[in-house]
């Protein structure tokens, strides 16, 4: 129809109308209809008249695909997925409707369904890159560190400048069981070397005056319920408004009420959505930013290009990736002494600027339920459990905690994380177990938790926390030291290995920290040996935690704070 190709919608939507009260049988006209309504932003009526043409004409695929794109605009996943395998069950070679049901497994967490789609849709496009990163994202979540690796490569030896792509490889690196430090630091300066912008000489417009107020810019895509403002609201709330004054800049896909809230606390907030980011660095450069600040690194939806083009005299990265960006246009890091002891900087390209204490400050989440005692004392045996990213669960972390439960008669083991709701994810971690001789009896794993306090909840079924390797919790140790449940954590080498050494100092525990698989197993027996002192530590973990210096919000902004003013000082200086 013209009017439709046109543009001109309402005058379609109309003559539509007209049509469809006519002649009720006529599907082409109900589709067009729903079509237009969607354009329009009428969702539901977009819905009921597509879902009208295809009961007119069940046979009707573009009627379908129409529809199941009008009900993921309204995020009913479920509902969209069907009209998708409608879809294909009429055309099988729709590769493009395939690929998006594929997206939409993904989402609703049925992993293993979504990997089927992507793969045959890479039997007919196998030079799709795209659908190779797609599969080593969904690989990485089921804890196919190797296979997620592989999958990624393909996608950038494909499209060599996707930077997304690239970024998704290096952060399936952090999941290798037997990291190789050199090489992914390697693997970071490749990013770089492919994707950061050569430009001219950089100049800037700031004031040179090393005591006056600084605006600070805070870039990440993870301002709303995300593990990120666990640690930045702390920061953000707390700033000293004389010296300091904040900008967020947001690329929030969904905006909930941690969104609202920290944009109430920020001194200036930009929304990047849709932009380059060339377009983003000029916003920041507009905004008069002294100090520029990624949150992200090379996790998802970063945005690291901005970083490419200098638009700060001073750039940092902090808290959302345990490693370098591998930008040479990355001035610092903020981390400490433990997280990355003297010896690590050669790691980085960034300077490594060393925080007093613990790098991080946990503000817990409101209202969260009330410590419990130990469940041990109810059931007559300990549970052990992990609410890690199942990828941190790599063979040798089962080979440990297996190891843990045969050392602990009577124990059980509870795991919940996200991707095990997916049934064939689940059953072959259950398979790693039973190879250990741990049965399903003594192992319950699961990936359910609606709200944010049903996971805190589940808490409540744990007596000792155990922490992954070589890539520690972060969160969830957080978590669980506030819901009472003590954490065993075994040191490692590189930053990610060494933040629960940070945190377990920081609140006062380092006895919880083990030096070797064999030290780990017997600080878990120790803890499991004496239920009256576990009960008793529950009893009072969480007011310690919240005395703690990893709590103490005003102390941790004031040396964050300390850290900018030197970063700055030192810039003056350098401009002679």
């Amino acid at each position: 129809m013209e009017l439709v190709q046109c543009g001109q919608y309402l005058e379609a939507k109309v003559l539509l109308e007209e049509i469809c009260r006519v002649d009720r049988v006529d599907a082409e006209a109900w589709r067009m209809l729903g079509t237009v309504c969607g354009q329009l932003g009428d969702a539901d009526g977009a819905i009921a008249n597509l879902r009208h043409a295809v009961e007119l004409n069940p046979d009707h695929a573009p009627a379908h695909v129409d529809l199941g794109a009008a009900l993921l605009s309204a995020d009913r996943l479920e509902e969209a997925a069907a009209s998708f395998r409608h879809v294909i069950r009429l055309d099988p070679s729709d590769y493009e409707s395939l690929a998006r049901l594929g997206r939409m497994l993904h989402s609703l967490g049925n992993l293993e369904e979504a990997a089927a789609c992507y793969r045959k849709v890479l039997q007919w496009q196998p030079q799709w890159s795209a659908m190779y990163d797609s599969l080593g994202g969904i690989l990485r979540a089921q804890g196919l560190i190797d296979e997620s690796i592989a999958s990624h490569r393909r996608a950038i030896e494909i499209a060599p400048n996707d930077a997304w792509a690239h970024s998704n490889l290096l952060l399936a690196t952090q999941y290798l069981a037997e990291p190789d430090a050199a090489q992914i630091f390697v693997e970071h300066r490749r990013w770089a070397d492919r994707h950061e912008q050569t430009l001219p000489r950089r100049e800037w417009n700031n004031a040179r005056d090393p005591e006056r107020r600084l605006r600070v810019g805070y870039v990440s895509a993870d301002f709303r319920t995300h593990s990120v403002p666990f640690f930045f609201e702390p920061l953000l709330a707390n700033h000293d408004r004389s010296a300091i004054e904040p900008f967020c800049y947001a690329a929030v896909q969904n905006p909930d009420d941690v969104t609202a809230r920290l944009q109430g606390l920020a001194g200036g907030w930009r929304s990047f959505i849709g932009l380059t980011g060339m377009q983003v660095a000029e916003m920041t450069r507009a905004d008069g930013i002294d100090i520029l600040v990624d949150l992200a690194g090379h996790t998802g939806n970063n945005a690291l290009k901005v970083f490419t083009y200098k638009p700060a005299p001073i750039q940092v990265t902090w808290l959302g990736y345990p490693d370098t960006t591998g930008l040479s246009t990355m001035d610092y890091c903020l981390t400490d002494v433990l997280s990355d002891p003297p010896g690590r900087e050669s790691f980085f390209t960034e300077s490594l600027v060393r925080l007093p204490g613990c790098f991080l400050c946990y503000q817990p989440v409101a209202g969260a339920p009330d410590v419990a005692p130990p469940p041990a004392l109810a059931k007559g045996y300990v549970t052990f459990g992990s609410f890690n990213h199942l990828p941190k669960l790599n063979t040798k972390v089962i080979a440990l905690w297996a190891e843990v439960l045969h050392a602990v008669p009577g124990s059980r083991l509870f795991i919940k994380s996200l991707p095990l709701f997916d049934e064939a994810t689940r059953e072959r971690y259950y398979g790693l177990f039973d190879a250990r001789g741990i049965g399903r009896d003594r192992v319950e794993l699961t990936g359910h938790a609606a709200t944010q306090t049903e996971h805190l909840d589940l808490y409540r079924r744990l007596d000792i926390a155990l922490d992954t390797f070589p890539y520690n919790g972060t969160t969830t140790t957080c978590e669980a030291l506030w819901m009472g449940v003590p954490v065993v954590t075994l040191a490692g080498e590189r930053h990610s290995g060494r933040v629960g050494v940070s945190l377990l100092n920081a609140v006062g525990h380092p006895e919880w920290i083990a030096e070797s698989p064999e030290q780990y197993i017997a600080l878990a027996e120790r803890l499991a040996a004496d239920l009256p002192k576990l009960a008793a530590l529950r009893a009072g973990l969480r007011a310690h935690l919240a005395a703690s210096p990893l709590c103490d919000r005003k102390a941790f902004a004031a040396k964050v704070e300390a850290a900018y003013r030197e970063m700055w000082r030192t810039w003056v200086r350098a401009q002679g």
